[in-house]
């Protein structure tokens, strides 16, 4: 498929997390749920759209299952197999609906393991852009289309038993002082120089009022310009240099050209992702950290996208998609191919 690029990518780096994530203080995990190195693992078995069965999980409290070793795998397997006494095919959260053998997690974690079935993925029919598990008789990894139906397994973490692993090795006090930054390093997702989610986009959008919220695709790639680096905006939070604290949050603009997914894939090497935006507020600060940096209003990639199935949308960084600004009109999906999402799109 093609993909548009841009010249403005953000990346958001969670550095602070809630404390009302902390469940079940024997073994981190809520009631359902089970612990799975060190992760708590819920298995549906309700059938749904892979895009459907994500928002359950976000609903939940989690996201689609990452995988990061076959420790992880064999154990999410037996999870399965107690609950169905089976091996079914069933989603978990990989995903290159964005584009094309980029592959991602929902929950932002880095896809470092993978454990493909023998000529996998190899996107039959080019419409196969999301992960099953146990396909075939070597109940592998395979790609399949997003909307099929097919149960699937949860993970939400497990913050209880990384506070007590910090307190193993350190004082009370240093822990409640580096608690967020230590939740930050496992939650986040970043940013290189090179930059997702479904297809793309024309290259004319519809002019719009009201919000400053657009789909976009990606067209060619041009050549890369880069804006310089600032410290912008009041920090409330301490921030690696670069980057500016905005709430609870890092936020990092880069005016490197790139479609969306290899912004997203950036971001993760940086330990962030595409930012997430919550609030009227936020949107509106995160506006001056990119006219403050040098990029003034262009349009700029931010982590929504609906690629897997139309109208269903999520932010990479696995939050919940609750606030947004869309412009007038906006999304309209023109010519089927607009699946992830710019900000500062037209004059508003």
């Amino acid at each position: 498929m093609r993909i548009l690029t841009l010249p403005l990518v953000l990346c958001g780096l969670m550095l602070l997390s809630s404390i009302n994530e902390i469940n079940g203080l024997k073994t981190g995990c809520r009631n359902g749920w089970n612990l799975i190195n060190g992760r708590c693992f819920k298995y549906v078995p309700s059938r749904m759209t892979w895009a459907k069965a994500e928002r359950n999980c976000i609903s939940m409290g989690g996201n689609l299952a990452s995988v990061h070793s076959s420790e992880d795998y064999y154990d999410i397997q037996s999870l399965i197999r107690r609950v169905t006494h089976e091996l079914k095919e069933t989603w978990i959260g990989g995903s290159d609906a964005a584009e094309e053998g980029n592959w991602s997690w929902t929950d932002g974690t880095l896809m470092t393991f993978t454990n493909w079935c023998p000529g996998e993925p190899n996107n039959a029919g080019r419409r196969q852009h999301c992960m099953q598990m146990n396909h075939s008789g070597e109940k592998c990894w395979d790609d399949y289309g997003c909307s099929f139906h097919k149960p699937s397994v949860c993970v939400s973490k497990n913050v209880i038993l990384l506070l007590i692993s910090i307190f193993s090795k350190m004082k009370t006090v240093t822990v409640l002082l580096f608690f967020g930054a230590f939740l930050a390093l496992n939650e986040a997702a970043a940013f290189p120089d090179t930059v997702e989610q479904p297809d793309p986009v024309p290259d004319v959008v519809p002019e719009a009022e009201d919000g400053n919220w657009a789909e976009a695709e990606v067209p060619e790639p041009q050549e890369e310009e880069t804006a310089p680096d600032a410290d912008l905006m009041m920090n409330r939070i301490s921030c690696p240099d670069g980057w500016s604290g905005l709430g609870n949050r890092c936020f990092r603009y880069f005016g490197t050209f790139r479609t969306w997914a290899r912004a997203e894939r950036d971001c993760l090497s940086l330990g962030a992702q595409l930012a997430s935006v919550h609030s009227f507020l936020e949107h509106h600060q995160i506006q001056n950290l990119i006219s403050e940096s040098g990029g003034g209003n262009q349009e700029t990639w931010i982590g929504a996208s609906d690629a897997e199935e139309n109208s269903i949308w999520f932010w990479s960084d696995g939050r919940i998609f609750q606030f947004t600004n869309w412009c007038s009109g906006q999304p309209n999906n023109a010519g089927g191919k607009q699946s992830c999402v710019v900000m500062n799109h037209s004059g508003t």
